[in-house]
């Protein structure tokens, strides 16, 4: 976690506990471990005679393309289910990270299977070459205006989608709240990564 800090931190600024929040995807790892008997079990539906159920089967490759804001949990973070659920995958992490994307290349070339799970650095140009090609899922994060051109190159194959996407969050506050807590929340959520995050408040009701 020394190293996951030390480039959080290069990149983004801020204290120690910042580049905490980046090592996060290694409980949702012990949660994929233990629970993936249950997870991949067969699960019977119906049936006396013969019997009914449905089996969980990999998708096949999907790409992931992380932001800049949570270097290391918005890249891990879908990589676990991913593999969890038998699939090879591709990382492309942000190229506004220049700390975190080679740690991130580095480490999943250290402590995971290259065959199946590979880091691809670039910019935009990396980004465009890896969209044209046919994924059976996609993993994007980040705003809505690239989503659009994300979604756009899955329809050419029918690419199902999963968008993590920024935009307005309005806090809603009535009359039964505390407000000494409300304030606390709302600042908290307001500048917690200085404001880079997605639920972010933008206004409040």
């Amino acid at each position: 976690h020394e190293a996951v800090t030390d480039a959080t931190r290069k990149d983004l600024g801020g204290g120690k506990l910042r580049g905490l929040g980046e090592v996060s995807p290694g409980a949702a790892a012990d949660q994929a471990l233990a629970n993936l008997d249950d997870w991949t079990d067969e699960k019977w539906v119906s049936g006396w005679i013969s019997r009914c159920y449905t089996r969980p089967e990999p998708k096949g490759v999907v790409l992931i393309i992380a932001p800049w804001n949570f270097p290391f949990n918005l890249a891990l973070m879908p990589l676990i289910p991913a593999i969890a659920a038998g699939n090879c995958v591709i990382i492309k992490p942000s190229d506004m990270n220049p700390a975190c994307s080679p740690l991130i290349q580095a480490l999943v070339e250290k402590y995971l299977d290259n065959e199946c799970i590979k880091v691809i650095q670039g910019k935009r140009d990396e980004t465009t070459a890896l969209l044209q090609q046919r994924w059976d899922h996609i993993f994007y994060t980040g705003n809505g205006l690239v989503g659009k051109i994300v979604l756009n190159a899955a329809a050419e194959y029918l690419t199902p989608v999963t968008l993590e996407l920024g935009g307005k969050s309005p806090v809603i506050i009535d009359e039964t709240a505390q407000m000494d807590t409300a304030c606390e929340r709302v600042s908290l959520y307001k500048w917690m990564n200085c404001g880079q995050i997605c639920v972010a408040p933008d206004y409040v009701l």
